[in-house]
């Protein structure tokens, strides 16, 4: 059967189709791809999260303490689901028991989360005061705080058991370069006192000077008034007495003096408007959005610890529910009325804290008591510019501070017990 075919081709298209899921796809891709990154992650033998901020503020701290301890609480078995979903598990009345754990969890965590906002805000103004004392003594400088700096570490311990002692799991975290300062510390008080320049001191000094002239001058004249005054009454009843006229003599007016006007006076120059600080620069959104990209890191850098190297550490394990302990490691002056000392707990959380601290420098010291103890599990969480080099870790067993600020582990009174039924 015969057909007909076209002569030429057909025209190309100036565009070419492209199937609209996919075009939207592409356009989700180049639009994050264009997005700023806020943070960078690397991978080591101890996972380390890099922010790219200079510092790290106290509510980013409790942000991240919070996303890192509902991550431990689920890949440790201690919750049936994640932290966040929860609270959207149907609340059916068939087994009140777990439904009674999971309510008295989720209060407990909510409790906690309002207390670490006030807790990095407690901790940045127990190292800023132990800083400051440094500089006085150099002698007596914490390990977790440098002079003429604006940041410090904390470590923060997650104990999973009956006691910390005989705990089966703990894994650390560790914030490097978070914001230490005062607070409550206004940073423009030296502003606050007006400043009287030498031109006005000249002026008030010179001011002062034509006060004391014009009080003399006007004694003076007060003086030659009174005296005119007797001369000129005299002579008027001698001339009544001796003669009369039918004219009365006329009265010479007594001088009118004219006092100068007050000088101005120079006032003191008006209070300046206080400098905005540092933390109104960046707005709540922009504050929220680089909490959640921190939390989503933290996040991604769990999830791929393991995969990304043999030898990195495996957060998952399977362990009855039990109860988990929160420890804070901060100076003696640190004041919070929800975490209590916990001096006895020195020897075997130091332990830990080194071995995490030799991990993270890669150092095989105590190997010995390495292949007792459990392995050391934990996250680095640091800001952009700064490495870990261990320095100052050993030197802080040799210093010897002053007693307010010795570092010591202090525990959380809450209870946070974890639960498998549902």
């Amino acid at each position: 059967m015969p057909y007909v075919a076209p002569n030429s081709s057909p025209p190309i298209g100036h565009q070419h189709t492209m199937n609209p899921a996919i075009l939207s796809d592409n356009n989700r891709i180049s639009d994050a791809n264009s997005m700023p990154q806020v943070l960078e992650a690397s991978s080591s033998k101890i996972p380390i999260v890099t922010l790219k901020e200079d510092t790290m503020s106290d509510l980013m701290a409790a942000r991240l303490v919070m996303s890192f301890l509902g991550h431990i609480l689920f890949l440790k078995n201690q919750v049936p689901f994640p932290v966040t979903q929860l609270t959207r598990i149907p609340g059916g009345q068939k087994n009140l028991r777990a439904l009674k754990k999971r309510e008295e969890l989720l209060a407990s965590l909510d409790t906690l989360a309002s207390h670490l906002n006030t807790t990095f805000t407690a901790l940045s103004t127990a190292l800023a005061l132990a800083s400051s004392n440094a500089e006085e003594e150099p002698s007596g400088l914490p390990g977790d705080a440098t002079p003429h700096a604006k940041s410090g570490s904390a470590y923060l311990a997650i104990a999973l058991g009956a006691s910390v002692g005989t705990s089966r799991a703990r894994v650390m975290l560790g914030l490097d370069g978070l914001e230490v300062k005062i607070w409550g510390a206004r940073d423009d008080d030296e502003d606050a006192v007006p400043d009287y320049d030498e031109s006005d001191s000249d002026s008030e000094a010179g001011s002062g000077s034509e006060d004391e002239d014009e009080d003399d001058t006007s004694e003076e004249a007060e003086s030659d008034c009174d005296s005119e005054n007797e001369t000129a009454s005299a002579s008027s009843h001698a001339h009544s007495s001796s003669s009369s006229s039918p004219h009365p003599p006329s009265r010479t007016p007594s001088p009118s003096f004219d006092l100068p006007p007050p000088p101005n006076r120079s006032l003191p120059n008006p209070l300046p408007p206080p400098r905005p600080s540092q933390s109104r620069t960046v707005s709540y959104a922009q504050q929220q959005d680089a909490h959640v990209a921190a939390e989503r890191l933290l996040s991604r850098t769990l999830a791929t610890a393991a995969s990304a190297d043999e030898n990195a550490t495996d957060f998952s394990a399977e362990l009855a529910p039990t109860q988990t302990h929160l420890l804070l490691r901060a100076p003696r002056r640190f004041a919070h009325p929800a975490w209590t000392p916990q001096p006895r707990l020195a020897g075997t959380m130091d332990t830990v804290l080194r071995e995490f601290r030799a991990e993270m420098s890669g150092s095989d010291n105590g190997g010995k008591a390495k292949k007792k103890a459990k392995s050391v599990e934990g996250v680095w969480i640091t800001c952009r510019g700064r490495e870990y080099t261990g320095r100052g870790a050993e030197e802080e067993d040799e210093i010897a501070p002053k007693e307010e600020d010795e570092l010591i582990w202090w525990a959380w009174d809450g209870k946070l017990v974890g639960f498998s039924d549902w």
